[in-house]
Formats: C-alpha cells, structure tokens, sequence
C-alpha cells in the first residue's frame, strides 16, 4: 500500500481522527452545509452519507445533461455537414456554401471531399 492508502487506513481506523477530518473538510467544502460543531460521530457519517448521496446524485443528473447536450450538439453539426454537402452536389460555390452554413471555407472544401 501506499503512503496514501495507509493515512486512509488510520482514518478509517480512528472514529474520532474521522470526526475532525470530516468536519474540516465540511468547514471548508460545504460551510452553510450543517452545523459541524455540534455533530457526533453518529451524525457524521449519516449527514456525511446523506451530503455524499446528494452531490453524486447532483453529480449524475449533471452529466446526464452535458451528455445530453453533446448529443444534440453532435446531431446540430451532423445536419448542418449535410446541408453543406447537398448544397455543393447543387453546385453551389464554395465562398456561399461557407456564409450561409457558418462553417469555414476550408472546413467547406474538407466536407466537399466527403461527398465525392
């Protein structure tokens, strides 16, 4: 084990070393949180379970939603490739293609390569 690993150990090993770190780390992480001066060893690991649920809870719906976003920004980037390549099969120029969709001409001609 590792140097980490061990201090982890004696924390875990220690109910009243556990109390202080939790409290400090509190204090410090989640200060309006609860009142950590009046918490027993009991409440600390019931308030610091019930404070680690809710913020990977909070955590998880968080990614979900960047997840979702990139998603949608992926399917955004995919439709508007598509419409670069059918406007050039129409034989639309390159310099138009590029103001109307946004994209750079070099990103246009990248694209036009994709559709031959």
């Amino acid at each position: 084990m590792g140097n980490r690993d061990n201090a982890f150990q004696r924390l875990l090993a220690d109910e009243h070393l556990f109390v202080r770190f939790i409290r400090r780390y509190l204090r410090q992480h989640m200060p309006d949180a609860i009142d950590v001066e009046t918490l027993t060893p009991e409440d600390v690991y019931r308030e610091e379970a019930d404070i680690m649920l809710a913020y990977m809870q909070k955590e998880f719906r968080k990614a979900r939603r960047e997840g979702r976003e990139e998603g949608r920004e992926e399917g955004r980037e995919e439709g508007r490739e598509e419409i670069v390549i059918r406007l050039l099969e129409r034989g639309m120029a390159i310099s138009l293609v590029s103001e109307i969709t946004g994209f750079a001409e070099d990103r246009v001609r990248e694209l036009s390569k994709r559709k031959l």
